[in-house]
């Protein structure tokens, strides 16, 4: 699924701007595409905002990288145990993420 989902993103994102969210709770293989080190920040960073339901462009610029050209990649947790807020309430806080990154940006490809 990773390999597919950065693919996809890395041919999408030559053409219009593409965001690509990591919201595999256990592994997060792709918070390390295109780069050796791993991120400073994650969408952990975002949970709070996410939560209260008023996330916003700004926000996810913090925490966003750029990958491969046009891709704006958002790095998923570094573990399962960071991920827990984003299962609880079955996903709310990441279908609001995904919902919110579909306002600023043409192609939204979540990685679960």
């Amino acid at each position: 699924r990773s390999f597919v989902a950065a693919n996809l993103a890395s041919v999408l994102g030559a053409k219009q701007g593409i965001a690509l969210c990591d919201l595999d709770l256990q592994f997060s293989d792709l918070s390390h595409w295109g780069s050796e080190t791993e991120p400073e920040r994650t969408i952990d960073h975002l949970s709070a905002v996410v939560g209260a339901g008023e996330v916003q462009q700004a926000d996810v610029k913090a925490v966003a990288q750029t990958r491969f050209g046009n891709v704006t990649l958002l790095p998923g947790v570094r573990s399962p145990l960071e991920g827990a807020a984003w299962a609880s309430d079955r996903g709310v806080r990441a279908l609001r993420l995904i919902g919110a990154l579909r306002r600023w940006y043409e192609g939204v490809n979540d990685q679960r």
